[in-house]
């Protein structure tokens, strides 16, 4: 088949030609719109959980491009774990709030921020702490520098919407990875809004750690957002993610070959759209057989052996790795940490700091208490064939 044809996009944050099995998160957040466009705020945010690859970040873009088609004021935002302190953050967050002002189709948004910015040359945004900087100079005069509370920012973004039927939506991605203090503010903020009646709404996503990262910065976390597990996709859609693109450039799957890439792929959209990818690239026929199939699989996860596995074990130390082979050893998907350590050799406190580091930089995680797994899905079988060819 023609490269230049192939449908499929693998990658992070990509939309997939078919955004499948997703109906339900986005009917929800279409309900919170409209019950926000007949004036009732009584609405909690969105926080959407899961591993690696089950595809919160095209989740969050795709709810994004329908708050903005309603008008909505959208601010986009990505948490990193910051190596040297805890700034970039609060600095990157600031400026997101920034471009959304500046950006913002809606009317009354707009009349705001020619007001705001009447005269102005430079307009910079800085978080400092819980607040806001906002520093600005005009020809005529000397830098002006104004700091107000994160609160009272979006107090001020919000006044323009008020009874208008819109809202605004700060949309985070790996949430996890705030600092405590970013996020307690942030928590903070949803609760004040809830309880003036702000159309202002947090939808996050992050890892599977995330609600109980959001219940240990503020107690009432769990009662300010619908919490929502985003997971592999059923055989049905994951069929669809990848039958539908072909067909409309006019190939097909065997059922043989639709089979075996849906059971490979255990049902993430990551691998799927590799996997689709390969099989397009490999296939000579329009009717993909389950020989390409299976060439499209080896294919794939030599691609996914270059840099969506390795970009997780080579962060890791020799302990740490000690450690993820154990728990691969250990044979389950989620294992009891005990056996980890059995396998291991030592006590627990032997091995805490190397587990804790691993949970930190979101390589494993617990997904209760005395249990262990990996938060990247395929990631055993990454370490068994990494290791394999070490020997």
């Amino acid at each position: 088949m023609d490269p230049a044809l192939n449908p499929y996009n693998p990658g992070s944050g990509l939309m997939p030609p078919l955004l499948a099995g997703r109906s339900l998160e986005r009917e929800r957040f279409d309900t919170l719109i409209a019950r926000v466009g007949m004036g009732n705020l009584a609405n909690r945010g969105l926080i959407f959980s899961g591993l690696r690859g089950v595809g919160k970040t095209v989740l969050l873009n795709q709810l994004r491009k329908q708050a903005e088609q309603h008008s909505w004021l959208t601010v986009q935002f990505e948490g990193r774990r910051e190596e040297k302190g805890d700034a970039g953050n609060q600095v990157r967050l600031a400026d997101e709030f920034e471009r959304a002002l500046l950006r913002s189709k809606n009317q009354r948004i707009k009349k705001a921020s020619r007001r705001l910015l009447l005269g102005v040359e430079s307009f910079k945004v800085q978080v400092l702490g819980s607040g806001i900087e906002v520093s600005f100079s005009s020809p005529d005069q000397s830098p002006v520098r104004l700091e107000i509370s994160l609160m009272n920012l979006v107090e001020m973004l919000i006044e323009p919407l008020k009874g208008s039927g819109k809202g605004c939506a700060l949309f985070i991605d790996e949430m996890q990875e705030l600092e405590p203090q970013l996020l307690s503010s942030l928590l903070a903020l949803q609760h004040a809004a809830h309880q003036e009646g702000w159309p202002f709404f947090i939808i996050g996503a992050g890892l599977p750690t995330l609600p109980a990262t959001l219940s240990a910065a503020r107690s009432y976390a769990e009662r300010l957002f619908d919490y929502r597990v985003v997971g592999p996709l059923g055989a049905e859609a994951a069929e669809q993610a990848l039958a539908e693109p072909a067909e409309k450039c006019g190939a097909r799957y065997s059922g043989d070959a639709m089979t075996y890439l849906v059971t490979e792929a255990e049902g993430y959209p990551f691998f799927l759209q590799v996997f689709g990818q390969q099989i397009w690239d490999i296939a000579q026929e329009k009717e993909f057989s389950l020989r390409d199939a299976e060439e499209a699989v080896y294919r794939g996860f030599e691609h996914l052996d270059q840099g969506f596995f390795p970009s997780r074990w080579d962060r890791a130390t020799e302990k740490e790795r000690r450690y993820m082979r154990a728990m691969v050893n250990a044979g389950q998907e989620v294992m009891d940490a005990s056996d980890v350590i059995s396998t291991l050799g030592g006590t627990y406190s032997d091995w805490s700091v190397a587990r804790a580091s691993l949970i930190k930089k979101g390589a494993i995680y617990a997904p209760e208490r005395g249990k262990l797994a990996f938060t990247v899905p395929g990631m055993a079988r990454f370490i068994e064939r990494h290791e394999a060819e070490e020997l």
